[in-house]
């Protein structure tokens, strides 16, 4: 269990502070409020997500769904994020089963709607902003911050609302609707375990709310803590497991094209238990790579029946898949959450309200990694070191060779750990009412901070790690010395298995721990007012309008430990501190036209619009604006409709992160000036790669090695805000009072995309290819790649650039059904989304081609089928519940995929949840449920193994399998 400190002492003045205020808020209430009550405005109709007019949700040309807070009582989860991530219209993004992977990012819940990342899906609490965290630069929302007992609903708005809502609403909106005007006490108490025994949660949260005043104000306090306790990949199959596509003919497998086989000890480049020794090519030495016993003599590697010649893909039998020092490896990293909130308010007079909202939370979570890694390609061994063997020296020296590659897990020194600390805290103070009876309005001003801080265990120092692996014999004693023996060098021998690393070599090398931070403020200030256009009144009502203003300024300061500034640590990365601001100033205007009501085949038919005006202060000025429809033929069925121009700004990240120096994995690139692809690819590709200065291409060797060539990253602050065109239509209808179902088509289309130019999987291919493949070489592409003298690329620029665009489109489908059965109350709820494309255009502009197109949609991580259902039944005090999830099929590659793999696909898969829940007493309810009930897991496949990268793979899955659960609520009145 991760231990907490005390609170910040900033923190607790707040606390004090928002605590004073509240109370002498409830003491002047009730000095100052009248002695009989009187009637107060009913501001809830307020709460619509889509727009900022007053009307029924039904009303809105946008479709909108949304989950009640009976849904997330029947989910069984203890993180509001645990069930909203559930939701079909959202990708994969960051969540718990994803959080291993990301150092300094662990315990960060952050939405991905339509799969356009989570810094398109604009978060809300209440319509009003949250603070980000330090993921995506500061726009990002941890969204477990929001307290799941005080969520009334959640919206999810399809398309873009940057007219109503500004920038980062490009995939849509989530917002989060808090209850209001809470009375009672209501205490909740929840813990689980996975049927493996681990994967413990345990949640208690305490609800406290009551009128004051005559009724005239409200106070809600809430307090909760969550402690979740890790998955360790040893621990599940597809954790343990290993699998490969290798070439057939090697296991002696005919007329099939690549086969996935299971390979008891698949490993990589990253876990290898034992030392594995290469040729400087990443060949055999003298037809077989070596390894070393206990005794650290050389012997040839048993690679199974795969061989030397799949050597890349699979190791023998001989490995585990994961070594020693891999088994805290975390699938679920642990986390422990403290929350404390204040919602009130308070009715000065029958037209004037008081607001304020308080928010503080801590989360405390650490994430593992394995160790710090040899890899062949950067750690050589000179034959002139002791510790080469005598019958591998000589081996080596036969083949001509002068040294060795090694690759090695090096587990001596642990796990690599990052231990993260992150406090947030929201205030919100405004006010709202009416003028002249028709119109609404408020005004607040918010502030947010996000604090992350990140320990980061069990690095090394890299000069001292290459000074300690350069060893010689002492021409005196014979004994193995360093070559430097500076600041007293002490000599280390990786050929060898775990152990085989000196205790006193290794704390030379290893640096303990080191701390970064990163913090993030946001302050907003924002006043609308909405009610009827006077003198505007049509036949079919009233032309409503909304109008307002809003600024807000973001700060984001990052303070990286003296290790990264100095690139002291493993793979010598250097990362500046660095800080970043933005400011915008905008002002909105929104407006809704009744053109028919109660005329034959128009029940209804309304039309609306809205525009907002940004200016940046860094990317300038830009306009988004949205038109809708509502047709309403028969009562009941209903066509709705909209077109929008939806905008994002680049974020702090995007345009001020400092330039970072390093050699960091980029994985498998091909050079396409190669031989053997200069012929492939656009026309243009062999005079472009003549052009870049390679005189024969056709007889050019363009072998790009893995991990050596420098790599710089920064941010770009000539980055342009992105500007997308969004377009919804859709089908409402209600044939009877028991049965709705809406089908809406989603179409999105991104200009000006903002991309890294090194991808998820490290890869900087769309690179390599959009700067030979374009018209000419004077493109932004080429001038991110260094090429020596003969041609060879030596180095890489990265960053974010504003040169491609992207499209997606898809179908949801929404249906709820109720009816009495057999003396109880039946109901049925489904919500399906279909994509039909998701394309990213890399390059083009300027009204050129693309060169390059990327279809991900139905691929990993992108399914093109995903639904969740659930069926509810209650007879008296008892309620059950069963909900079914489905994960579409999807595809390894839409390219090369179908072509060269047995199965190129992982199937679809069902999950299953129950609940039973009674209810004891008017106040007290128990429930207990199975999630994941038949226990279906992440499939064993290359891809989906959480060392090849979750984003990607696994973290689509249920990582934890079978998981009970029990809980009880009390709720006093």
């Amino acid at each position: 269990m991760i231990r907490t400190s005390v609170l910040p002492k900033y923190l607790q003045m707040q606390i004090v502070l928002v605590a004073s205020l509240v109370l002498a808020q409830v003491s002047f209430a009730q000095e100052s409020a009248p002695p009989v009550e009187t009637e107060v405005l009913e501001y809830d109709t307020i709460r619509v997500t889509g727009t900022r007019i007053v009307r029924p949700n039904l009303e809105l040309p946008t479709p909108v769904s949304s989950i009640d807070s009976e849904q997330i009582d029947r989910a069984g989860a203890v993180d509001i994020a645990d069930v909203v991530n559930e939701i079909p219209a959202l990708a994969l993004g960051q969540t718990r089963n994803t959080n291993n992977f990301t150092f300094a990012q662990q315990g960060i819940n952050a939405l991905n709607l339509r799969g356009l990342g989570t810094g398109r899906t604009l978060v809300l609490v209440d319509s009003r902003r949250h603070v980000g965290s330090a993921l995506e630069g500061s726009s990002a929302v941890d969204i477990s911050n929001v307290p799941s007992a005080l969520v009334e609903r959640v919206d999810v708005i399809t398309g873009g609302a940057s007219a109503i809502y500004g920038a980062d609403a490009v995939a849509g909106v989530v917002n989060f609707i808090l209850k209001d005007d809470f009375e009672g006490l209501l205490v909740e108490s929840q813990t689980g375990i996975s049927a493996e025994g681990d994967a413990e949660e345990v949640g208690v949260s305490l609800t406290l709310g009551g009128n004051f005043a005559n009724d005239r104000g409200n106070a809600t306090i809430h307090v909760s803590y969550l402690a979740r306790q890790p998955v360790l990949a040893a621990d599940r199959a597809f954790g343990r497991a290993g699998s490969a596509f290798v070439d057939p003919s090697i296991l002696g497998i005919t007329n099939s094209p690549n086969s996935l086989v299971s390979v008891t000890g698949l490993t990589t480049l990253f876990d290898s238990a034992n030392a594995i020794v290469r040729n400087p090519d990443n060949g055999p030495i003298g037809g077989a790579f070596y390894t070393f016993g206990d005794d650290l003599n050389a012997r040839p590697f048993d690679t199974g029946a795969a061989g030397v010649d799949a050597i890349y893909n699979v190791i023998g039998s001989e490995l585990p898949t994961l070594g020693p020092g891999n088994d805290t490896f975390s699938v679920i990293t642990p986390e422990d959450r403290y929350q404390i909130s204040l919602n009130s308010h308070f009715d000065v007079a029958n037209d004037f309200r008081l607001f304020f909202d308080g928010l503080y939370s801590r989360t405390e979570s650490q994430g593992e990694f394995s160790a710090v890694g040899s890899f062949s390609g950067v750690e050589s061994i000179s034959l002139d070191n002791p510790f080469v063997p005598e019958n591998l020296r000589e081996i080596a020296q036969n083949e001509g060779l002068t040294s060795l590659f090694v690759n090695r897990a090096n587990a001596e020194f642990g796990n690599r750990i990052s231990i993260n600390q992150r406090d947030t805290f929201r205030t919100v103070f405004g006010a709202e009412g009416t003028l002249l009876d028709d119109y609404r309005y408020q005004a607040y001003y918010q502030y947010g901070l996000s604090d992350t801080t990140n320990q980061f265990v069990n690095d090394r120092f890299d000069l001292r790690w290459f000074q300690a692996l350069d060893v010689i014999s002492d021409p005196v004693t014979g004994q193995p010395v360093c070559r430097d023996a500076s600041n007293g060098c002490v000599p280390l021998n990786i050929l060898g298995p775990t152990g085989t690393i000196q205790q006193d070599a290794l704390d030379f090398v290893r640096i303990p721990s080191h701390t970064s931070s990163v913090d993030i403020d946001q302050q907003v200030f924002a006043a609308d007012i909405s009610g009827p256009v006077p003198g505007f009144t049509l036949p079919a009502g009233d032309i409503s309008m909304a109008a307002g203003v809003e600024y807000r300024k973001e700060e984001r300061e990052g303070e990286p430990s003296f290790i990264f500034q100095e690139g002291l640590g493993y793979f010598a990365s250097t990362i500046p501190s660095f800080r970043g601001e933005f400011e915008v100033y905008e002002a909105f205007a929104e407006a809704t036209v009744p053109l028919l009501v109660d005329t034959p085949f128009a029940e209804q038919l309304t039309v609306e619009g809205a525009v907002r005006f940004a200016d940046y202060s860094t990317a300038g000025s830009s306009t988004s604006y949205k038109g809708g429809l509502v047709w309403e033929p028969f009562e009941g069925y209903k066509i709705r409709g909209t077109y929008a121009r939806a905008v994002r700004a680049p974020n702090i990240i995007e345009l001020f992160s400092p330039l970072t120096e390093n050699s960091g994995f980029l994985g498998l690139n091909t050079d396409p000036c190669d031989m053997n692809l200069v012929n492939q690819g656009s026309a243009n590709r062999l005079t472009n790669c003549q052009a870049l200065g390679i005189v024969d291409p056709n007889n050019f060797d363009g072998t790009i090695p893995i991990n050596v060539i420098p790599v710089s990253s920064g941010g770009n602050p000539d980055l342009q805000v992105e500007e997308a065109d969004t377009f919804t239509f859709g089908f409402v209808a209600q044939p009877i009072p028991q049965l709705s179902f809406t089908v809406d088509y989603y179409e999105i289309k991104i200009d000006d995309f903002i991309e890294e130019t090194i991808g998820d999987d490290g890869t900087i291919q769309n690179v390599l290819n959009g700067c030979v493949d374009a018209s000419s070489i004077n493109n932004i592409f080429c001038d991110l790649i260094t090429r020596g003298p003969s041609g060879n690329i030596i180095a890489f620029r990265g960053g974010p650039t504003n040169v491609s665009s992207f499209e997606t489109k898809g179908v949801d489908f929404v249906g709820t059904y109720s009816r009495e059965f057999a003396g109880g109350d039946l109901s049925a709820n489904v919500v399906v989304s279909h994509v039909l494309d998701r394309t990213l255009f890399v390059g083009g502009g300027g009204g050129q081609a693309p060169v390059n197109t990327n279809e991900t949609f139905g691929e990993l991580g992108n399914p093109e089928w995903m639904g969740i259902g659930s069926l509810v039944y209650q007879y008296g005090d008892f309620t059950f519940n069963v909900t079914e999830r489905y994960i579409g099929r999807q595809l390894l590659d839409n390219e090369e995929a179908l072509n060269t793999r047995d199965k190129p696909y992982l199937d679809g898969i069902w999950y299953t949840d129950v609940q039973l829940a009674y209810d004891a007493t008017e106040s007290i309810s128990v429930y207990g449920g199975v999630n994941n009930l038949f226990d279906e897991v992440a499939p064993i496949h290359p891809y989906t193994n959480p060392i090849s990268g979750p984003q990607r793979g696994s973290g689509m899955f249920d990582s934890i399998g079978q998981y009970f659960y029990l809980g009880a609520r009390v709720e006093l009145n």
